[in-house]
């Protein structure tokens, strides 16, 4: 709940920013092509900047957690050779006794 709250809080910040920015900093001085007929509070306007904000957000959390799952991949891997050579110094343990009887 908590994350949804902020993800809305966040999108309208970077809403708002995005379009005072664009609003006000472009003139038909910087950018002539520039639409004059901008409406910057209509519902598809709105929806059109929030998706790209999304697709943003997906890309770089897309990128964190598979940096994330190799880190832990790598990590497992160690553990898993450790704890394989602590059986096979255990069972080296186990076995020396015997030879040291026979001898």
């Amino acid at each position: 709940m908590k994350y949804t709250i902020a993800l809305l809080f966040s999108l309208t910040m970077v809403y708002l920013l995005k379009t005072g920015l664009t609003y006000y900093i472009i003139s038909e001085n910087i950018w002539p092509e520039a639409n004059r007929e901008y409406k910057p509070f209509e519902i598809n306007h709105i929806i059109a900047v929030c998706i790209g904000e999304l697709y943003v957000l997906a890309m770089a959390s897309s990128v964190y957690l598979t940096l994330t799952w190799l880190k832990e991949r790598d990590r497992n891997k160690t553990l898993i050779e450790e704890q394989f050579k602590i059986k096979l110094k255990y069972l080296k343990n186990q076995i020396q006794p015997h030879f040291f009887l026979i001898l």
